[in-house]
C-alpha cells in the first residue's frame, strides 16, 4: 500500500509542480513573445528602409553612369583646343 501510495503521491507532486511552473512562467513565456515580435517588427522597418536606400542608389548609379558617358577627357579636350586654334590661325 505504501508503494502505491507513493507513486500516487509523486504523480501528484509532479503534476501539482508542473502546474506552478507552468502558471509562473507563462506570463513570462507571453511578454517575452511580445518584446520578440516587437523586435521583429523593428528589424522589418530597418529592412524597408535598406531596400528604400538600395532603390536610391541604383537611381543615383544610373545617373552617375549616364553623366560618365557624356563626359570628355581632358586630352579629348586639348586635342579639340589644338584643332580650333590650327583652325583660327
Amino acid at each position: 500500500m505504501d508503494k502505491v501510495w507513493e507513486k500516487s503521491f509523486k504523480k501528484l507532486f509532479i503534476e501539482s509542480m508542473a502546474e506552478m511552473i507552468e502558471t509562473y512562467f507563462n506570463p513570462q513565456f507571453e511578454r517575452i513573445d511580445k518584446r520578440f515580435e516587437q523586435v521583429d517588427k523593428r528589424f522589418e522597418q530597418v529592412d524597408q528602409r535598406f531596400e528604400k536606400i538600395d532603390q536610391r542608389f541604383k537611381i543615383l548609379e544610373g545617373r552617375v553612369g549616364h553623366l560618365e558617358n557624356q563626359m570628355v577627357t581632358k586630352s579629348y579636350l586639348d586635342k579639340k583646343i589644338a584643332e580650333l586654334k590650327i583652325i583660327v590661325v
